[in-house]
Parts: structure tokens; sequence; C-alpha cells
């Protein structure tokens, strides 16, 4: 019934919020900005310009040496944006930000 449907959706978009936040935090705590308001849909948009000389090419970086994926600037259409994905599981995102604080310790 339309009653159930509700619930099922906020059940949603409350999971949906938690692992949101969830992965901001995680990358702000290794030092990927954000400014006010950037996430829409499924995506944040971290500002990746102060780990960096070269957005395009620490993202590149990060896909191949430690094995996460974040959408390119060039992709994302902005010089210094990623884009990251919040719509998989807490698990993923748990073993995604465990792979970059292995990462950045050596590289930064």
């Amino acid at each position: 019934d339309f009653a159930q449907q509700i619930e099922e959706l906020v059940a949603m978009r409350r999971s949906l919020y938690q692992r949101r936040e969830l992965l901001q935090n995680g990358l702000a705590a290794l030092g990927f900005k954000f400014a006010p308001g950037s996430c829409g849909g499924l995506f944040l948009y971290p500002d990746v310009s102060g780990l960096t000389d070269n957005p395009e090419a620490l993202i590149l970086e990060l896909e191949n040496k430690a094995k996460v994926r974040l959408n390119t600037p060039s992709w994302s259409g902005v010089d210094c944006y990623a884009r990251a994905c919040f719509s998989i599981s807490e698990s993923e995102i748990h073993e995604a930000l465990r792979r970059l604080e292995n990462y950045f310790p050596t590289s930064l």
C-alpha cells in the first residue's frame, strides 16, 4: 500500500544520507575539501586541488594504486573537483576509505 511505500522511501533516503555522511567525513579526514552544497543526486564533489598540483593525475593514480574509483575532474567538467558516488554499500565505502588511508600517508 501507499503508506508502506512511503516508509520504504524514507528508509532508503535515511540510508543514503548516512552513507553520504560516512563518505564525506572519511574523505574530509584525508584532506579532501568540500564546498557548501558540493553534492548532488548520489554524488559528492570533493575538491582535490589541496592534495596535488595535478588533480586529474591524482584521481587516475588513486584508481591505479589504491584501487578506488572516483570520476576525474575533467569528467566532472571542472578543474579540481572529483566525483564520488555514495550509492554503494557502507562496507564498500569503509573499504574504499581504508584503501585511501593506506595510500595517502606514503604519497602526500
